[in-house]
């Protein structure tokens, strides 16, 4: 039964393995910051950073520890049917690849309904066209498959995109399945900000047109092939390239950026909580990734009016309007990117044409629609249960 009229939510949110920083992290508060908190409670079941619990606690939520050892981990799911059991939750909302099976499994021995939202399938994170690789990805399809048909209420996927591919491939319910796209905050870039004071602090000069990329630095991201591109743009000496986050490619990609000398260019700036005023800063948005569904970056990238170029992957040519907003080019292709680039830092006004598009365009990505609609789906699959 669903809970009474105008009584509280309680929603769990499951997520494995670490919230930390990045889009996942800023959609889970969005949701809690959006949120009605006289109708929606929230617990988040996961393993959090310090910075994340703070953010989470301050708008609300209730924190619990919660990481499996492995994807199929007896102790973990039995640990979780226990809390989902012994906590006031109405339905369980998950949202990472790693949790899926356990929360899906625990969802149903509660009594409880399961949303799945799909920020990307398990199998995009498999690498390669061997055999092994070839045959995990089909292990891994076959098993969303079943997840998708048997246990789950409602399954929800920020990209039109990677949706229509699962449809396609028949891993997902047509009738229990719908896109709900990213949104994001767009009150944080409502004013210019201090460009200059941004890029003094940085020692980066008023003349140079930085290019602007934020992300975790892994495999995902391209930005091995981001530093190839800018080897490339020898004659745009006042090229800086601003690399916003952090992760486990770090090491590496300073040493290539050394060994391609770059050093005088590329700044790995980290973590950092101004990323609208680094944005705001910049001129050209580079997002060079391998695979994505609908990244909040370019929405954020948009809103600050920047031009973007992009990796053809995901929602990414949905968003950049190609040769209107920015540019689109192929994964794994330093020389197109660098020859988009290249074309966007020699035209500075064309650039900021592009900027002024895509900020139009961005007000349609408010968090306000995204929330509405899924919170929307949560009255739905609670009448239905």
């Amino acid at each position: 039964m669903p809970p009474e009229k105008n009584a509280q939510t309680t929603v769990g949110i499951l997520y494995a393995p670490l919230l930390d920083v990045g889009g996942v992290e800023t959609h889970l508060l969005s949701l809690l910051r959006h949120s009605d908190h006289t109708l929606y409670r929230w617990l988040i079941i996961a393993s959090t950073s310090p910075i994340f619990k703070v953010q989470a606690e301050a708008l609300g939520a209730q924190v619990i520890p919660w990481q499996p050892a492995h994807i199929l981990d007896g102790k973990a799911l039995i640990h979780l049917v226990c809390l989902l059991r012994v906590q006031p939750i109405d339905l369980l909302h998950v949202h990472s690849p790693r949790a899926s099976l356990l929360g899906r499994i625990a969802a149903r021995l509660a009594g409880l309904p399961v949303i799945v939202t799909a920020h990307l399938p398990p199998y995009y994170f498999v690498y390669g066209q061997n055999i092994r690789a070839r045959f995990k990805r089909c292990i891994y399809r076959w098993v969303e498959k079943t997840l998708n048909y048997g246990l789950t209420d409602q399954l929800i996927y920020v990209s039109a995109r990677v949706c229509q591919e699962a449809l396609a491939l028949g891993l997902a319910p047509r009738g229990r399945t719908i896109v709900i796209e990213n949104g994001i905050d767009l009150t944080s870039f409502a004013n210019e900000g201090q460009s200059s004071a941004v890029r003094e602090a940085l020692g980066t000069p008023p003349q140079a047109t930085v290019l602007c990329c934020v992300g975790r630095l892994d495999k995902q991201k391209g930005i091995d092939v981001l530093l190839e591109a800018v080897s490339k743009l020898e004659s745009e000496k006042q090229t800086c390239v601003w690399l916003v986050g952090d992760g486990p490619q770090r090491a590496a990609l300073e040493i290539q950026a050394r060994q391609l000398g770059l050093d005088a260019h590329v700044r790995f700036l980290g973590f950092r909580d101004d990323v609208p005023d680094l944005l705001k800063a910049s001129n050209i948005f580079v997002l060079p990734s391998r695979y994505e569904a609908m990244p909040m970056t370019i929405l954020e990238a948009m809103a600050a009016g920047l031009a973007s170029v992009a990796t053809d992957v995901g929602e990414n040519a949905h968003l950049i309007e190609n040769g209107v907003t920015g540019r689109i080019v192929p994964p794994e292709d330093p020389q197109a990117l660098a020859d988009a680039l290249r074309a966007l830092i020699q035209n500075p006004s064309l650039c900021g044409d592009m900027g002024g598009k895509a900020r139009t365009k961005a007000q349609q990505y408010g968090v306000e629609r995204m929330v509405a609609r899924t919170l929307q789906v949560y009255e739905q699959v609670l009448h239905k249960h």
